[in-house]
């Protein structure tokens, strides 16, 4: 049967909302799996869990939805694949308690790729990682 692009963002935002208000790590999970399952390019889905996962701290669900993107994702069908995968790699670092690491892969991605941003991204670290100091 084929979804349409409106279920799959239904899903997804069920998932975010289920996740940020309503803190139902279970429910969140169980619909973007839902909108991964029926999506024909998952990357979106797999951000947006990969999102949950960040909101609720869960390290190794970030781990597993990373090797998600990196085997259903080919590089030439997603324009930001290189700083999405870094955003989310330095995010997991973090959450990990290697803040210092995690800042060295912003650093060095903003130096090769002068078009990047990275104050707004550093202070969300920064922010993750005060969460886990105190």
């Amino acid at each position: 049967m084929k979804h349409t692009i409106a279920e799959e963002f239904y899903l997804r935002c069920k998932g975010l909302y289920y996740s940020k208000y309503k803190r139902d790590r279970f429910n969140a999970i169980k619909s973007l799996d839902k909108a991964i399952e029926i999506a024909d390019f998952k990357a979106y889905a797999l951000i947006d869990k990969f999102t949950v996962a960040d909101n609720l701290g869960l390290v190794t669900e970030m781990e597993c939805i990373l090797e998600d993107i990196e085997i259903t994702t080919k590089k030439s069908e997603w324009a930001d694949y290189n700083a999405i995968l870094m955003q989310m790699n330095a995010t997991m670092l973090t959450h990990k308690g290697c803040h210092k690491d995690a800042l060295k892969l912003v650093n060095d991605f903003s130096r090769d790729n002068k078009g990047f941003n990275q104050d707004r991204f550093v202070n969300k670290l920064t922010r993750i990682n005060e969460r886990h100091c105190h």
